[in-house]
């Protein structure tokens, strides 16, 4: 509250509980001459000026007393049309000036004010007390504005940004993929959109999830048996059924080898051998047009995998080998599943996909997969699948801000008026009571 009449005082820093300023008496203050000279190496006068304007507008008893102080002025004007105008003119002056020195006392209260967030964490601290005072849209973006005025290395910066989420209050309305990747399998990988400025204060993360389609390619060949009793050096013939042919793909739906130009081509594998058993069937080739059709979208067609039995089949406890097809998917499109809250604008979020998941390499010797030619090949095969060179871009757009910020022109206003309002010398000291004399 106030303190009584005659005692000279201060405008203080209004505290979060409260919605009017805190006055304190001027004799608690150090206001000698070069007082605040520590306060200005940290916060600028156009900072003060800047805080000063923001209180005027936001700040209730800042804004009464400023009422009070133009009502006063008015007084000084006068009809233009009396004296030909000369004493309405000289009224208008006066009127000015004197606005003019109450709101230079305004930033140099507010300035010994400022003396209570002086220090490393003083910005970070003055920066939260004001956000958690003033929580509209309109408020925050000049708290934001206001924030920047302090030296870079100095600047509160994540609040800022949190401070220009939570006004935008933008959220993601959609992704767009740029290049598909490809060498993933049926199951969708997890999709991360990048967290709001605002996350610490309100904001909410976006979420995604990847739809997927088939490539007409097969991914790997799982091993289902190994079989037994092939004998040492033995490497049975792996065969795979071809694709469907490209007419009777066009029967079945058409355009269903999804982007390769409807071309067809057989996949191959060969057996990797460990003692009597096939350890593992390795694609040498993933094959084209693997593609059947699938209600309104498209589906792997059905290929078996044949692994021929042992030699010696009729031997006691020999056994065929049997194997199948996992098909390769690429990812066709990004589904938001919460739009998120609380984003810039204009710095929409990354989204990044987990990469594909590792086909494990063969481990043979090459005379066990039929040739060192061969064993390269297929140990291409497998660095291709498992890292595609086509990864997956994707664009985040982002809803427009809930209220525009300013544009140029009122921005190159404001900042010429600030200058003009810091370069205003200040003499008198605003309080309740009777200014005390200049120090």
């Amino acid at each position: 509250p106030p303190p009584p009449a005659g005692a000279p005082s201060l405008v203080a820093p209004a505290t979060a509980a409260d919605s009017s300023l805190v006055y304190r008496p001027l004799s608690s203050v150090d206001v000698g001459r070069g007082a605040l000279a520590r306060t200005e190496q940290q916060y600028s006068t156009t900072f003060a000026a800047y805080l000063s304007r923001f209180l005027l507008n936001n700040e209730p008893t800042t804004r009464r007393w400023w009422q009070t102080q133009v009502s006063e002025a008015e007084s000084f004007t006068m009809d233009d049309e009396a004296s030909d105008g000369i004493v309405g003119l000289l009224g208008e002056q006066r009127r000015d000036a004197f606005l003019a020195s109450k709101f230079s006392s305004l930033v140099t209260s507010v300035e010994v004010g400022l003396e209570g967030y002086y220090g490393e964490k003083g910005a970070g601290r003055l920066g939260e007390a004001l956000a958690n005072k003033y929580s509209s849209a309109g408020q925050k973006r000049l708290l934001a504005h206001l924030l920047c005025l302090i030296e870079r290395e100095q600047q509160p910066t994540r609040l800022i940004g949190s401070l220009i989420g939570e006004a935008d209050a933008s959220r993601l309305a959609s992704v767009q993929l740029e290049t598909a990747a490809t060498g993933y399998s049926a199951t969708p990988p997890s999709v991360t959109v990048g967290p709001p400025p605002s996350l610490d204060r309100g904001g909410r993360t976006a979420k995604a999830r990847a739809l997927m389609r088939p490539t007409g390619r097969w991914r790997e060949v799982r091993l289902l048996d190994g079989g037994a009793g092939y004998a040492d050096g033995e490497v049975p013939e792996v065969a795979i059924d071809g694709p469907p042919l490209p007419a009777a793909a066009e029967e079945g739906g058409g355009g269903l080898a999804d982007g390769d130009g409807g071309r067809t081509a057989p996949a191959r594998a060969v057996a990797v051998m460990r003692n009597g058993s096939v350890a593992r069937v390795q694609l040498v080739a993933g094959g084209e047009g693997y593609l059947a059709r699938q209600g309104n979208g498209s589906a792997p067609s059905a290929a078996r995998v044949r692994i021929a039995p042992p030699a010696s089949a009729l031997a006691g406890g020999a056994r065929q080998a049997r194997a199948d097809l996992l098909a390769e998917y690429k990812i066709a499109a990004v589904e938001l599943t919460d739009p998120g809250a609380g984003y810039n604008a204009d710095e929409p979020p990354a989204v990044t996909v987990a990469p594909p998941p590792a086909v494990s390499a063969a481990v043979a010797s090459p005379g066990g997969l039929g040739g060192s030619a061969l064993a390269a090949s297929v140990a291409n095969y497998t660095r291709l699948v498992a890292d595609p060179a086509s990864r997956a871009r994707f664009r985040a757009s982002l809803t427009p801000r809930a209220a525009p910020p300013p544009n140029a022109s009122e921005l190159s206003e404001l900042s010429r008026s600030l200058e003009a309002a810091a370069r205003t010398p200040s003499n008198v000291y605003l309080g309740p009571a009777t200014p005390p004399a200049a120090s």
